[in-house]
């Protein structure tokens, strides 16, 4: 057959074990090559990096650099997004099968006055929509003045007040629980700049603002719950 040109699409390094050539329906053949190499080890740095896989970014870490998409995720955005859509309403957690263990039956009754009320809440495109459902201060970095959050596991379908709520919940709990005082100093002062900065992105009405203090409580009862169960 004598000599035949060929495109290299990188250095063959090492000892060449196995080579296989296949045929493209286009009619162009290619050739991979399996070879043996040496690997040198890394020196260790001793540090660690949070890496957040997204559909916009491939990824995004800790340090807040970003890795663009390549192609092959790119195809598969619609599909991700397709699948972001099946994230299961507020109402289908573990918590809503009525099997409580532990509970008292007060507690048990308090909860379903809770879901009764959510129930009657509108589900409009500005009041609910998929929210993060578990963001605390260990969900997020905050890198050159730009808070990352990550950990979208608990993803759901919501009222967007209740993501705001649970943030307001967790932060409280970072001071004592003795101290009434300086808990509701800190929520006050927490919730205006928290909302400074999330009515820029997201305008909640009135309505909904109203309904913190009862997206508090709800949260409450669903972690005293959901903690002995779960």
């Amino acid at each position: 057959m004598g000599l035949v040109r060929f495109a290299k699409s990188r250095e063959v390094k090492g000892q060449v074990l196995h080579a296989t050539i296949r045929r493209h329906p286009s009619g162009k053949y290619f050739i991979s090559i399996l070879a043996k190499i040496d690997i040198q080890p890394l020196e260790k740095t001793e540090s660690a990096i949070g890496i957040d896989l997204g559909i916009r970014d491939f990824a995004i870490l800790s340090d807040g650099q970003k890795v663009d998409n390549h192609r092959f995720t790119a195809k598969m955005e619609k599909k991700l997004k397709r699948e972001q859509r099946k994230k299961q309403d507020w109402n289908m957690g573990p918590l809503f099968t009525g099997n409580f263990k532990g509970v008292s039956n007060v507690v048990v009754q308090k909860w379903e006055e809770f879901v009764g009320e959510l129930n009657k809440l509108p589900k409009d495109k500005n009041g609910y929509g998929l929210i993060h459902n578990d963001l605390h201060q260990g969900n997020f970095y905050v890198h050159n003045d730009e808070i990352i959050v990550f950990d979208f596991g608990d993803c759901e379908y919501n009222w967007f007040i209740y993501d705001i709520a649970i943030v307001l919940y967790h932060a409280v709990q970072s001071i004592d629980e003795n101290e009434n005082k300086a808990r509701e100093k800190f929520a006050q002062l927490f919730i205006k700049a928290f909302l400074e900065g999330y009515l820029t992105e997201n305008n909640l009405s009135s309505f909904w603002l109203a309904k913190l203090s009862f997206f508090l409580n709800y949260r409450g009862i669903y972690s005293y719950i959901t903690f002995p169960n779960f």
